[in-house]
């Protein structure tokens, strides 16, 4: 099955929210994803508003990020 993927929801793939657990496991099960050109723009975006929020660090929003791109 392929799913399009909004970016919301692919940020719970990287990092654990409400709905990581499912999503995760569909990533795990190597569904098809497909997900829009901005995905990457907003994705970083939404990873510098957490970290300046305090949710976490620097250099884990480098990992995120990273892993992210590894993975489009």
């Amino acid at each position: 099955m392929n799913y399009f993927l909004d970016t919301s929801a692919v940020i719970k793939i990287y990092h654990g929210e409400s709905g990581t657990a499912y999503m995760r496991k569909l990533y795990r099960d190597a569904h098809a994803f497909t997900i829009s050109e901005l995905a990457g723009l907003e994705f970083t975006s939404v990873m510098y508003r957490r970290c300046r929020a305090g949710d976490f660090g620097g250099t884990f929003r480098g990992e995120l990020i990273a892993r992210f791109n590894l993975d489009q």
